[in-house]
């Protein structure tokens, strides 16, 4: 594969959408016209609806959780946890849009999650109090231990702002080599993330069996269950 190692001490940032999720076939959330229990997704996984009706809301993301308990992470996400273990979070940046966890379930132990997590709860009045872990279904009665509000899934919803940017952004403009994987369109803010990399000098490479045409530097149009741990294993000699 035409992707050279970098330099000792050279950062990677990787960035994942949910296609590299697809191999570890995360059951269907909705059915072939986007609805969950009649309801139309995208009128349940928003802040307006969270206002309106939260019992529907929590056990939309209740049942998700549950759904992906036993989905284990598949050779790509187990490749990028091995890397950012051998090399240091620092090193190896993971970014990702997924909520499912399957990087943390890998052993990657810094994971940038743009659009938070289905393994958390939150305040609804404020994102920077404390935010709690969560295997199962979200108790009702948990509150805010700071100031007493409802919690709330820990997840970005439409309208909501992206996640962690600024850290995003200072990895970006610090990397050599910059991979997107499995994203399924490119949208802002996420859409300027290749620019900031070549900006700052680094390559830039796409691995994705259906390609974003976003001005990449090299395209890899295979699974990424197979360019990935690939790549990993020519980098770590294995």
């Amino acid at each position: 594969m035409n992707v050279p190692r970098p330099a000792d001490g050279a950062r990677v940032v990787v960035f994942s959408g949910g296609g590299l999720s697809k191999a570890s076939e995360i059951p269907a959330f909705r059915d072939s016209e986007g609805r969950w229990e009649g309801k139309k997704v995208a009128d349940i996984a928003t802040l307006d609806a969270w206002w309106k009706d939260r019992e529907t809301v929590r056990r939309f993301y209740d049942q998700r959780r549950l759904d992906c308990v036993h989905v284990y992470p598949n050779p790509a996400q187990e490749a990028l946890a091995r890397l950012q273990h051998r090399w240091g979070a620092r090193r190896c940046t993971l970014v990702t849009t997924a909520i499912d966890g399957l990087l943390h379930k890998a052993g990657a132990a810094d994971v940038i999650e743009l659009n938070g997590s289905l393994w958390s709860i939150q305040c609804e009045e404020y994102d920077d109090h404390p935010h709690l872990q969560i295997a199962g279904p979200q108790s009702r009665d948990r509150k805010c231990a700071m100031c007493g509000a409802t919690m709330r899934p820990d997840v970005r919803w439409a309208g909501e702002s992206v996640r962690h940017l600024a850290r995003v952004h200072a990895a970006l403009r610090d990397c050599s080599l910059y991979i997107c994987v499995g994203a399924n369109e490119l949208q802002p803010p996420i859409s300027e993330f290749a620019g900031i990399a070549k900006e700052a000098g680094a390559r830039c490479v796409e691995v994705n069996t259906v390609p974003t045409n976003a001005g990449f530097d090299e395209v890899i149009e295979r699974p990424a269950e197979d360019a990935i741990p690939e790549l990993v294993a020519e980098w770590l000699g294995e």
